[in-house]
């Protein structure tokens, strides 16, 4: 199947998948998933995965892997009444689940960015089978903030606390790589 670019989806021409929870304003803008913030850490989280595992993470351009979302219809608040996720129902939807299924297929290796990702997995998992599923928090910034930096990391020493963060971030990452495929 040939999948089309959207605001929810980067069909990319690797065969590792990201998948985030729903697009928002920048990306509806941009007509391209994690177009703000979240990409920009995107980027950089993949400009370290690539050098650390090139076999896995074969580009340190995002826009060269798949990349989707737990629902595909961009909510933001001014747009939707305050609310910038997709509802329960929204995503646990047969249709939506179907997407899901069908936009990642044929990847083998999919990294599930936060939690509404993350919901969608345990819904969809059995149908994914024979790949490496990694679950990982957010890249959002907010997200990123709320891991924990441990005190004297020595792996860290020198870094800005954004740039600890995004470290943290691909440690988890990189430590769920090795895993049975499922």
């Amino acid at each position: 199947m040939i999948l089309k670019a959207a605001p929810h989806l980067c069909p990319g021409k690797l065969h590792t998948a990201f998948v985030f929870s729903v697009p928002g304003r920048h990306e509806e803008k941009g007509s391209q998933p994690v177009a703000g913030a979240t990409g920009t850490n995107l980027n950089n989280a993949l400009a370290i995965l690539h050098v650390r595992r090139p076999d896995l993470f074969e580009s340190s351009e995002k826009y060269d892997y798949r990349i989707t979302n737990a629902y595909h219809k961009p909510i933001w608040p001014k747009q939707n009444n305050g609310r910038s996720e997709a509802t329960a129902d929204e995503i646990k939807g047969p249709s939506n689940r179907d997407r899901v299924v069908r936009e990642l297929e044929d990847c083998t290796l999919i990294v599930w960015c936060g939690k509404k990702a993350q919901h969608v997995e345990r819904l969809v998992a059995n149908r994914l089978a024979r790949k490496i599923h990694i679950e990982v928090p957010h890249l959002s910034p907010r997200a990123l903030w709320s891991l924990k930096v441990p005190p004297g990391s020595p792996s860290l020493e020198g870094a800005t606390v954004y740039e600890a963060r995004i470290e943290l971030w691909v440690a988890r990452v990189l430590e769920q790589c090795d895993r049975p495929v499922r």
